[in-house]
């Protein structure tokens, strides 16, 4: 039963333009962060790349990235409760 939930979300989840969307998001905004600053710094140690792309502009996005990942399938699940209980009401 929780086996068949999960599949059911995964699938509902996985769509193909959520995976470029997060593709995107996992790809293009630390590219564009580090081409900004790759100039100005220099770099000795991966980890020193990693902690100045991500130190800035990505944590102040995450909850914008997270509502638009989320939001399509919340909105969808809200339809059909709305649906239903307008079902039970007038039947």
């Amino acid at each position: 039963m929780l086996s068949n939930q999960l599949v059911v979300e995964l699938k509902r989840a996985c769509t193909v333009k959520n995976l470029l969307f997060w593709i995107a998001i996992i790809v293009f905004l630390p590219t564009i962060r580090f081409y900004t600053i790759r100039n100005g710094y220099q770099f000795y140690k991966p980890i020193e790349v990693f902690q100045e792309t991500v130190s800035t502009i990505i944590p102040f996005l995450f909850p914008a990235i997270a509502i638009s990942i989320y939001l399509p399938s919340f909105l969808q699940e809200k339809k059909i409760i709305l649906f239903l209980t307008l079902v039970l009401e007038f039947h």
